[in-house]
Parts: structure tokens; C-alpha cells; sequence
């Protein structure tokens, strides 16, 4: 499977006046990370598409909640996911952070850290 390769922004990247492509781990970890970067009900394609933000940066979120969140995005994108690690924290300033790693039941993993403000 191919997929247009997105920079750091969400934008379509471009090299060389041309679209850049991605396959295999980075299109998996690429479609990972735009599912956890979307705000559940905020695009209008598909309004089932994301996570709830407000799990996780609400007055009464805790790890769990979380964690929930995070496991509901993998499955978005495969439903054989399973989280391998997993921290959370949330600084004084309401900026939750993530760090986890997930496998397919294929043995494939993705992971990373992402921030939310």
C-alpha cells in the first residue's frame, strides 16, 4: 500500500517538484499519527475519524481514560493493535504527553511521542 508522504505539519510533502510517497512501517506510523492528531468529530469526511481531546486534556482525565483514547485511535487504523508501552503526563500548562508503542498481530510496531495542547 502507498500513501503521499506528509511532513511534520500534516501537508503533503513535496521534493523535487514532485509528491513524495510512502509505504510499508512509515505509511503505517504516518496513518498512526494523523488519527491521534485529530480531534474526534472534526473532520468532516468522517466524523468518527480521531480522539477525544477532551479525554485527555479535560479537568477529569487520568491515565486510564488515556490510555483508552490512544488504544480506540490504533484500532481506527488497524483493530489488531495492542499497546506494548505507554506513559502519559500533563504539565502545568495542560499539555498532555504521550509515549507509546503499539504491535500489529503481524509482529509490525509503530510508537512515538505526541504532545497535545
Amino acid at each position: 500500500m502507498k500513501g503521499f508522504a506528509l511532513d511534520e505539519n500534516g501537508d503533503v510533502l513535496i521534493e523535487n517538484n514532485q509528491i513524495s510517497i510512502v509505504t510499508g512501517n512509515e505509511l503505517l506510523r504516518q496513518k498512526v499519527l494523523t488519527v491521534l492528531k485529530t480531534n474526534l468529530r472534526e473532520w468532516f469526511f468522517d466524523w468518527e475519524q480521531g480522539i477525544d481531546f477532551g479525554n485527555l486534556l479535560g479537568k477529569n482525565t487520568s491515565e486510564e481514560l488515556t490510555r483508552y483514547e490512544i488504544e480506540r485511535g490504533l484500532r481506527q487504523v488497524d483493530s489488531t493493535f495492542t499497546l506494548t508501552e505507554f506513559t502519559y503526563s500533563v504539565d502545568d500548562k495542560r499539555k498532555a504527553t504521550v509515549t507509546f508503542a503499539a504491535q500489529l498481530a503481524s509482529g509490525e510496531t509503530v510508537g512515538g511521542e505526541i504532545d497535545w495542547a
